[in-house]
């Protein structure tokens, strides 16, 4: 990652992840320690982002590829909308489900994303968004990047960027960076015995998704790229 930020020039700030492996016991006995590490880590930088002056911030994880273009728009946050609390910019495996116009950005598009993505190697946060999340995402029964990008939380405005700006290591031709997480396959997700709280709260999250179809806006599905 440094060499890359040197490649591109553009300055970028580490913070230390938490190893799963380390903790006593399991807070969240439904995903591996590994996942649980993850979403530790991103809850840590978040904390930083919310205390922080910039008003976006741009998250990468350490398997990341990045664009050659992704200086300019580190540079210049005009093409963030306003209303943005997240932006996707990794290119994923599966189909995107998507909604609304088309917004253009640096020569790309952005449009608002209603679930089919998964990753956290490359997103862009907005501070107001990242003090939220340390509210309302303290206990996850799946991967956390599951209930950003595929429960559609209807109370995040989350946009998707076409094509993305990186790519995890492992999609890549030549992988080179060895993995401490693997995903379970979707299958296994959802065959979770979930709590009676957890039940009502993804009932919740199905009426936000049907509510969010009722709006007067066209929903199709894209393959995300990358470049």
């Amino acid at each position: 990652m440094e060499a890359q930020a040197r490649s591109l020039g553009i300055s970028i700030e580490r913070f230390a992840a938490v190893d799963g492996t380390t903790l006593e016991r399991n807070p969240f006995p439904d995903i591996s320690l590994g996942a649980v590490g993850c979403f530790l880590s991103h809850r840590a930088v978040w904390s930083t982002v919310a205390e922080g002056k910039e008003r976006f911030v741009l998250v990468l994880e350490d398997d990341a590829h990045l664009s050659p273009e992704i200086p300019k728009f580190l540079s210049d946050e005009s093409w963030i909308p306003d209303d943005a609390d997240i932006i996707h910019a990794e290119r994923t495996q599966t189909l995107v489900t998507v909604s609304g116009r088309v917004r253009y950005a640096m020569g790309r598009k952005l449009v608002r994303t209603l679930g089919g993505g998964t990753g956290t190697g490359c997103y862009v946060i907005s501070r107001a968004c990242a003090a939220k999340l340390l509210i309302d995402l303290k206990t996850i029964d799946v991967e956390f990047d599951q209930i950003l990008f595929n429960r559609s939380l209807p109370e995040l405005a989350i946009y998707k960027l076409l094509p993305a700006l990186s790519i995890q290591d492992k999609l890549t031709c030549s992988p080179s960076f060895g993995l401490t997480i693997e995903r379970e396959e979707e299958t296994q997700v959802q065959s979770h015995a979930l709590s009676p709280g957890a039940k009502l709260a993804r009932e919740a999250r199905r009426l936000g998704r049907q509510l969010l179809g009722l709006l007067p806006s066209k929903t199709r599905r894209v393959r995300v790229g990358f470049r």
